[in-house]
């Protein structure tokens, strides 16, 4: 009999990043104060960019999780409304945000009042 060795061979891909961002206005209880409020936004921020930045290769953001992500960040938040939306620099409204197989989404400008 004879043997043969087969090699193995792996491709690399580094991903194409495509930078989402939003612009939303939040609700808060009327109760709030202004360092409250500042922190619940601070908060908010932060919950939306770790949102899009765990997102798997491959993987869509949705509009409703950015809102749940920014409603659950803090006890003063009442209502998140995304006003717009920006895709690679791009304004649009929001929309779901779907990209191709071997792309990935990062954080890019937040601007929440």
């Amino acid at each position: 009999e004879r043997l043969a060795a087969y090699g193995v061979r792996a491709t690399a891909v580094a991903p194409e990043e495509v930078r989402v961002g939003v612009r939303a206005t939040l609700g808060f209880r009327p109760t709030t104060t202004a360092d409250q409020k500042g922190q619940a936004r601070r908060a908010a921020s932060q919950a939306i960019s770790y949102y899009l930045n765990n997102l798997r290769i491959g993987e869509a953001a949705y509009t409703d999780q950015i809102e749940r992500a920014a409603l659950n960040a803090s006890e003063y938040i009442l209502e998140v409304n995304m006003n717009f939306m920006s895709i690679n620099d791009s304004l649009r409204l929001p929309e779901n945000v779907f990209i191709e197989k071997y792309e990935r989404i990062i954080s890019s400008e937040l601007l929440i009042s």
